[in-house]
């Protein structure tokens, strides 16, 4: 069964993630919104929160920004 988010499969820390299969939750980002940035400590409690599914991250834009909304 192909999802609209079948396109989004990525490698990360040697850890394929497809989010065409399976059940994730994910939330969209904006790399430069504060807003954003001031969720991501609530996020990261939901990451390690026993019986939820995979949380997955997608942040909009440049590399640069990118690399710094990680970094925080």
């Amino acid at each position: 069964v192909t999802t609209r988010f079948g396109k989004f499969v990525f490698d990360v820390e040697g850890k394929t993630i497809d989010l065409g299969k399976g059940v994730h939750l994910v939330a969209f980002y904006s790399a430069t919104c504060e807003h954003c940035m001031g969720t991501v400590p609530a996020f990261n409690e939901l990451a390690i929160t026993p019986d939820l599914p995979p949380v997955v991250a997608l942040v909009g834009g440049s590399e640069s920004d990118v690399e710094e909304f990680r970094a925080i």
